[in-house]
């Protein structure tokens, strides 16, 4: 992702991950979240083992978390990838 930042929107049928651009042409509500460091970790290996792109979804996501804590976790693991 060039120039966006990553947000996760909640909709009626699950939560959608998207550049904060397009959150601006949607009607969705932005939700921040706080997220585990194990689980970001457990991201962190599936994609540098596997290149699942859900799990460098999350850690994307993570960058944007409320808790300052799950932003540096994030930031770092994503510095490794």
């Amino acid at each position: 992702m060039v120039g966006g930042v990553l947000v996760v929107c909640q909709r009626p049928d699950g939560e959608l991950q998207m550049t904060a651009e397009t959150v601006q042409h949607h009607d969705l509500a932005v939700v921040p979240r706080v997220v585990d460091a194990l689980y970001l970790f457990a991201c962190s290996v599936e994609w540098r083992r596997r290149c699942n792109e859900e799990a460098f979804w999350e850690l994307l996501c993570a960058r944007t978390s409320p808790d300052p804590d799950t932003r540096l976790v994030a930031q770092e693991l994503l510095r490794e990838c």
